[in-house]
């Protein structure tokens, strides 16, 4: 039984019941359903009825400090002390001494409702996980260390000025800049919840613009990549830039696909509105020829299995950003230089705007955010025509990479979901 690893605790996903892990030397981990997840101690007491401790929860306190506070807690066993007597004892003279307690929230306090929060919103599929990732990897790195014994209401802008000015000098502007993000977002459930009267970082502004790329691969790009790609079929990852191509979707949403979401009766994919961006719904991708025969041939391989591409653990998906790092080398490897993920995406786009496609029907394959209510409950809105976008991206690929086939699949008019 290995030690646990910060890694294989942010990769732990909640279940409909909270289960435990443990490591040796009795620190265990236990997620909630929730999203929630602690480190606790189980142990007898001289009586022989099991005791529970809850050193601290994760990321607000860390894998190391949870150590730590275990080798504490043991310590006091060894004295003859009961730890879950001893932290009760604590926590009632925490509240005598601080009478104001529920009325003045610490920042840490704070950032633990919001991650419950998002986690419960991720388990409804409003949010994704990589967002929850995300969000607990910045607070637990960047926020807590400054602010997290902070009390949430005394907080200012000189306060979080300071904390996005040093992540700004320890890494780069950019990552102040998603600082600011979550912790706007931190400070606004706050605020609420009535927690605080005002967000310190809501009129505060982003210190670096946001760069648009415009980088498009020609078809000699795209044949390279598809035959540098055909190398390393056995590697569950080709399949994935080859599906993000093949259908124009966004690297989120390609990785974390399930096999639950794909038709293959109606050669349709179901995107759950919480793996796509700014959707308050799910998005329906019509699968082309093309996309029909590269899922076909990953059924072979990973068919048996929830997710199309499994990560370190086999029923599970990968964080997006492995997609991002296997992509780059991929395309290293390819000689195409200066090339992203999302680069995919814009080809796609740009192919089928050049087969005569139109730009609003691009977007819908895309599915940029589009608030109406139509489109919020039309989940099926304008499929022929997406259809007919994307058996045209495949002509074009085919043409590009020189694959046989090509206009073979007829035009189906679906029927429009109720």
């Amino acid at each position: 039984m290995a030690r646990f690893t910060t890694k294989q605790i942010d990769a732990l996903r909640p279940t409909d019941k909270q289960f435990e892990l443990s490591e040796p030397g009795g620190l265990r981990v236990r997620v909630y359903p929730s999203g929630r997840v602690v480190f606790v101690l189980r142990y007898r007491d001289p009586a022989g009825k099991q005791r529970v401790v809850t050193l601290g929860t994760y990321p607000a306190m860390g894998l190391a400090q949870a150590r730590v506070e275990l080798a504490k807690a043991l310590a006091a066993r060894g004295t003859g002390t009961d730890p879950a007597e001893a932290r009760a004892q604590q926590r009632q003279e925490s509240r005598r001494r601080a009478q104001g307690r529920i009325q003045a929230p610490t920042v840490a306090d704070i950032a633990e409702q919001y991650l419950n929060d998002l986690a419960a919103r991720v388990q409804r599929q409003e949010r994704s996980a990589a967002s929850l990732y995300e969000a607990r990897r910045l607070i637990a790195k960047h926020v807590l260390p400054a602010l997290g014994t902070e009390r949430a209401d005394e907080v200012t802008r000189q306060d979080v000025r300071a904390v996005l000015r040093k992540v700004a000098t320890a890494s780069t502007p950019t990552m102040a800049d998603k600082v600011l993000v979550v912790l706007r977002a931190m400070m606004n459930s706050a605020l609420e919840d009535d927690t605080i009267a005002a967000n310190p970082a809501g009129r505060i502004k982003k210190t670096v613009g946001r760069t648009s790329r415009d980088r498009v691969l020609a078809d000699a790009e795209i044949a390279a990549l598809w035959t540098e790609l055909d190398r390393r079929q056995e590697e569950p990852l080709s399949w994935a830039m080859k599906l993000a191509l093949v259908t124009a979707q966004r690297r989120g949403s390609v990785v974390t696909a399930r096999w639950e979401d794909i038709d293959a009766d109606q050669r349709l994919w179901t995107i759950p509105r919480g793996s796509i961006k700014g959707r308050r719904a799910a998005h329906v991708v019509p699968l082309s020829s093309l996309a029909v025969e590269v899922i076909d041939d990953l059924r072979a391989r990973t068919g048996g299995l929830p997710v199309l591409f499994p990560g370190q653990q086999m029923d599970q998906s990968p964080h997006p950003r492995s997609l991002s790092r296997y992509a780059q080398a991929v395309m290293q490897a390819a000689g195409i230089a200066d090339a992203r993920t999302h680069d995919l995406r814009r080809t796609a786009a740009t192919l089928m705007a050049r087969a005569g496609v139109s730009t609003a029907d691009i977007g819908g394959v895309l599915a940029h955010a589009d608030g109406s209510v139509t489109r919020v409950y039309d989940r099926f809105d304008r499929i022929p025509e997406r259809t007919v976008a994307l058996e045209r991206l495949a002509d074009a690929l085919r043409h590009a990479c020189r694959l046989p086939g090509g206009r073979t699949a007829d035009v189906i008019h679906l029927r429009r979901g109720k």
